[in-house]
């Protein structure tokens, strides 16, 4: 199946291992050229690398933190100094540590949501007006935490549009209904006009002959 992605200019954040090097994988064997970041720098030409050596495709490993602002803006400067665009934006971030909620401190959900919710936004605030001149957005979030934000979000638009459908194949079907009966009556009136007129002729022909 072709997405359609061949040429797509990819931001990947987070990309070294895990999921977000599993989609710059996927996006490169789709043909986009892939930009990943990871705060290791060789972390991240490694796997630039091996994206590369299996794809064939274009990719670029770039030392950046998500968290950390002036590091993001860089991520995305150079990819836009290369390409000139960004088409696809892939937020991603590691996850907290696992605490249980008597023992974690309100620093330590902070530092949680600037991990997975933050950076996330940060990073498509940096792409989207770009994005939006194109009329081309795509933006795919795989944090933890705004992950599950986006999934309700999405099950929300989903059921949303279902009820929408409904209502408009039940409109439509009324509708249908509706021009059926006028179409039944306008044959009823049409036929009982026909049978009028053969009674009377008929009677015109009696009356004549008697």
């Amino acid at each position: 199946m072709d997405f359609g992605l061949k040429d797509r200019v990819a931001l990947v954040a987070a990309a070294s291992r895990g999921i977000g090097f599993a989609a710059a994988l996927e996006l490169a064997r789709e043909g986009a050229r892939v930009f990943l970041c990871s705060r290791d720098e060789a972390r991240a030409s490694e796997a630039a690398q091996k994206i590369h050596e299996e794809t064939g495709a274009d990719v670029a490993g770039i030392a950046a933190d998500v968290t950390n602002e002036e590091e993001s803006e860089e991520f995305v400067r150079v990819a836009l100094e290369r390409t000139g665009r960004i088409d696809i934006c892939v937020t991603n971030a590691g996850g907290p540590p696992s605490t249980v909620f008597a023992d974690t401190d309100l620093e330590m959900f902070r530092q949680a949501f600037e991990l997975n919710g933050l950076s996330a936004i940060r990073l498509a605030k940096l792409v989207l007006p770009g994005m939006r001149e194109r009329k081309n957005q795509r933006h795919f979030d795989f944090g933890q935490t705004t992950g599950r934000w986006l999934a309700a979000f999405e099950h929300r638009s989903r059921r949303v549009n279902r009820l929408g459908q409904n209502r408009l194949e039940r409109s439509r079907g009324r509708r249908r209904d509706g021009e059926q009966r006028r179409a039944g009556l306008h044959d009823d009136r049409a036929s009982g006009r026909a049978g009028r007129g053969t009674q009377q002729s008929d009677g015109k022909v009696k009356t004549g002959t008697g």
